[in-house]
């Protein structure tokens, strides 16, 4: 089989984006550093080496981390870019002979110019960046030197943010983070009424404290009177009974030498003084009684706030620490997935399998189509050979096709009955169900601390059982918080179970 020129050119080209690697004249962008959805735009400037010899074929830029060979016809490389996805973000931008300018996707916040003529450049110019504007560019150089030779020179140039937060794992584990927001407020709106409710407990403590002093107050005044009283009658009756005083009766004046008529009235003094000592004491043990039950009351009332404060303590504790708990190590432990080596791994399958692959399939088109000559060129069959009903010639297969199955692919990782994990490295492992298992099932187990998910694929039963094996809990969406709960969730699309829980397709 003898290759065109043109073919040769194609395969010394496909070899080089794979092999070739070297410094460009310069590459950069303006601003270095972006705050995503306040800097207003980020250019990007591409200018290949005014000394480098030979004309200059193409000036390519591309994001790192979607990269990908777009265009009208359908090829591997537009399967794998629409697989991780493109959506508004910027993929690429290629500036050909002709100063033919391309853009993917297109839209008018990605405006481009340059020119391979001449000072060559390429500028992408985006409007507004957003967070996925934050990474990785790539700059290639495609050159065709004196001898012929295709060369590429490429160049990298990283654009940041303020705080570095550009994994798109780590955005979706922040946004849930953000969705509970809602239920550690309620936490803490609970936390500032029970807190309310103890100072409110605390000022009718204090107004009761102030009642009981007043009140101690008066009751010590009537004690200082009565005992003014008492000291009054006593100092009486011993001037009576030491003859230095005179007593008045309603018959007249009498003296203290009228010891009949003494003797009576001091024995009358002395029955009314006794009758107001008993009083006074029976005053004075009431008096006390209440105090002291008032006092208790105080004690009792003020340990009881004592308790409500220590509890709303220990409850805002147990709080920060849950939520330390929980939120803390999924970060971490996103942290310590090997982000880059995944991204070199795709970048490897697009700037090698790939062109190799398709190298493949051109030479094996070529195959096919020698062999569909030497098919033309074979002497006719003998219809004799042929059976024949009627004036009908009846056609023996020769093939058979294979049986066609209409089931989805599915993430599959962990396993439920062994409690293996799903992790980093395993999430996005997909599987193509086998017919009796036509559904993608999502399994959460979390025990209020921790969470493990398993996915796999299911039947049919288990796909329109899983709702009452699931708690009523799991279909809100705050349904990943600190309580323990069981979760199942099933979806019948193609990898619909990305997610912990299905965004479409989910049985219900």
């Amino acid at each position: 089989m003898y290759l065109t020129d043109l073919e040769k050119v194609l395969i010394n080209l496909m070899l080089a984006l794979v092999t070739s690697k070297s410094v460009l004249g310069g590459f950069s962008s303006s601003p270095k550093d972006i705050t995503p959805h306040k800097t207003s735009s980020l250019s990007l400037r591409c200018e290949p080496d005014a000394d480098g010899s030979g004309a200059i074929l193409a000036i390519h830029i591309k994001k790192k981390e979607a990269a990908g060979d777009a265009g009208n016809s359908t090829s591997l490389s537009d399967h794998v870019m629409s697989q991780r996805g493109v959506g508004e973000s910027f993929v690429r931008a290629t500036i050909t002979a002709g100063n033919k300018i391309t853009v993917v996707p297109t839209l008018t916040r990605f405006q481009t110019e340059g020119t391979v003529t001449g000072s060559a450049y390429l500028m992408v110019t985006i409007q507004s960046p957003d967070i996925d504007s934050v990474g990785l560019y790539e700059c290639q150089v495609t050159r065709l030197d004196d001898e012929g030779n295709v060369k590429v020179n490429t160049e990298v140039a990283e654009v940041l943010q303020e705080v570095e937060l550009s994994l798109e794992t780590l955005q979706t584990r922040v946004k849930t983070l953000e969705s509970q927001l809602p239920t550690i407020k309620v936490i803490a709106e609970a936390m500032a009424r029970t807190v309310q409710e103890a100072k409110s407990s605390n000022e009718l403590l204090e107004k009761d404290v102030a009642a009981l002093k007043k009140e101690n107050q008066e009751l010590s005044d009537v004690v200082t009177g009565l005992t003014n009283q008492i000291r009054e009658l006593t100092s009486r009756v011993d001037k009576v009974y030491n003859g230095q005083a005179e007593v008045n009766l309603d018959a007249g004046h009498v003296t203290t030498n009228d010891y009949s008529k003494l003797t009576d009235i001091v024995q009358k003094n002395q029955a009314e003084t006794e009758s107001r000592k008993e009083e006074l004491e029976k005053v004075k043990e009431k008096l006390e009684e209440l105090e002291s039950t008032r006092i208790h009351i105080l004690e009792e009332q003020m340990q009881s706030l004592r308790e409500r404060e220590k509890n709303v303590e220990d409850l805002a504790v147990k709080t920060e620490f849950i939520v330390n708990a929980s939120f803390e190590p999924r970060i971490k432990e996103l942290e310590k997935v090997n982000w880059k080596e995944l991204y070199d791994n795709l970048d490897d399958i697009e700037n090698k399998m790939i062109p190799n692959m398709v190298l493949n399939i051109s030479k094996a088109q070529e195959d096919i189509t020698e062999l569909q000559k030497s098919f033309k060129e074979l002497p006719p069959q003998d219809s004799s050979l042929t059976p024949s009903v009627g004036n009908t010639t009846q056609q023996i297969p020769t093939t058979k096709e294979p049986p066609k199955f209409d089931g989805p692919a599915c993430y599959v990782c962990g396993d439920n009955t062994t409690q293996k994990q799903c992790t980093s490295k395993t999430s996005q492992d997909s599987l193509v169900c086998p017919a009796g298992r036509p559904a993608c099932m999502t399994d959460v187990y979390q025990n209020g601390v921790f969470r493990r998910i398993y996915r796999r694929c299911v039947t049919q039963e288990e796909c329109q059982a899983s709702p009452s094996k699931s708690n009523s809990q799991c279909k809100d969406d705050n349904f990943m918080d600190v309580k323990a709960m069981e979760c199942h969730f099933c979806c019948t699309s193609q990898l619909c179970n990305d997610y912990i829980r299905p965004s479409r397709d989910l049985v219900s």
